[in-house]
């Protein structure tokens, strides 16, 4: 997997205790497995994002400015999945 650094986007999973218990470790490894070798996605898990109710929650960021463009809430895998191919799109 690439190097966050280098990656236009960044696909955050929350690892919060919440967000774990409703399978926020799978979610990263589908958006792990979507990315793969590319240099335009990176995927990382992150602290908390304080929206445990909300949960799982993943936050999208554009690198190289580091900031959040979207956090999304109630994340399911087939989601994660559509997303990590629509950021995967965008940049080809």
């Amino acid at each position: 997997m690439q190097e966050p650094e280098s990656a236009a986007f960044k696909i955050r999973v929350c690892m919060g205790g919440r967000c774990r218990m409703n399978f926020a470790e799978d979610l990263l490894k589908i958006a792990q497995k979507a990315a793969g070798e590319s240099a335009s996605v990176a995927v990382e898990p992150r602290p908390c994002l304080d929206q445990c109710e909300k949960g799982p929650n993943v936050e999208i960021v554009q690198a190289p400015a580091g900031e959040a463009v979207q956090i999304l809430n109630g994340v399911t895998p087939n989601q994660m999945a559509q997303l990590s191919r629509s950021l995967l799109e965008e940049k080809a």
